[in-house]
């Protein structure tokens, strides 16, 4: 009885979540990790062709963000930060239910992270490695990882969650999961299926602006290295907290409007991208 109630269940999900048709939410995934592939792919033949790419400044770059954000930072995360108590609530910090608090503690904590392990990098990693190239690659190696390791890597889970879900094909592995796990992984898909395919574009966008960031960031810390400047280190957490601080808040659930979030990260994004080509002067000048 138990079983056959299971089978219906499963079978309706299946049925509300497209029974393996493309959707909405389908072609958004698919364009969301074409895109990925080939902008990434893209920018690397770019700095290939100009000369700029080495392993040692693109492959610290990886490693930064690896050890730096999403191992180092999740430790701290983890004893600081309590998770949402159930549906409805934000997390806060073990400490303190304050939103503003949990916001400014998590972008303050971004920024020290990453910058910090960008400034470890350009002294340890790659101290011979200061020109605009270097800077480059090296924000593309850390910008990549992240565009690829959270923005790909979550397209391509949603997308297989989806498929499984709806596939006719997987209802018997699917009927050997417990009721409750099931429930959780059917709500999960179709939480994603319901998403508006707009709403994929916009994550395409935010991921880009992040990765500009990234490289933005990467040639300010390397600039300020170059021509001594050493104020920079702390202005380059303080600029990378702020651009975190938006989102922090909407985690918090301070802002309820996406729409504001993804607004403000567009803007610092354009920004960036002014700065990665217009910074390219300033390196040519700098001693």
């Amino acid at each position: 009885m138990i079983e056959a109630h299971r089978r219906q269940m499963s079978e309706q999900y299946r049925k509300r979540l497209g029974g393996g048709q493309m959707t909405p939410a389908l072609s958004g995934l698919v364009l969301q990790i074409i895109v990925y592939v080939l902008v990434f792919g893209g920018l690397l033949v770019w700095v290939v062709r100009n000369k700029w790419f080495s392993w040692q400044p693109f492959g610290s770059g990886i490693l930064v963000f690896v050890v730096f954000v999403l191992i180092l930072e999740q430790i701290v995360h983890s004893l600081m930060i309590a998770p949402p108590a159930g549906e409805g609530s934000f997390p806060h910090l073990r400490w303190s239910d304050s939103p503003l608090l949990y916001a400014l503690y998590g972008a303050f904590m971004a920024g020290v992270f990453e910058e910090g392990g960008r400034i470890i990098a350009f002294f340890l990693l790659i101290p011979r490695r200061h020109k605009y190239g270097d800077g480059f690659v090296y924000g593309l190696g850390h910008g990549g990882a992240e565009l690829l390791l959270i923005g790909l890597v979550s397209a391509i889970n949603a997308l297989v969650l989806i498929m499984t879900v709806s596939s006719e094909g997987a209802q018997p592995i699917l009927q050997n999961i417990p009721a409750d796990q099931l429930k959780i992984i059917e709500q999960s898909a179709r939480t994603i299926q319901e998403t508006p395919f707009f709403m994929f574009i916009i994550g395409l966008l935010e991921r880009f602006a992040a990765l500009f960031i990234q490289i933005a960031l990467s040639l300010f810390v390397l600039l300020g290295i170059r021509q001594k400047r050493y104020l920079v280190f702390p202005a380059a957490i303080l600029l990378h907290a702020l651009v975190d601080f938006m989102p922090a808040l909407y985690q918090a659930g301070i802002i309820r409007n996406i729409w504001i979030v993804e607004g403000v990260v567009w803007i610092f994004g354009i920004l960036a991208l002014g700065f990665v080509f217009g910074s390219r002067r300033l390196f040519q000048a700098a001693p």
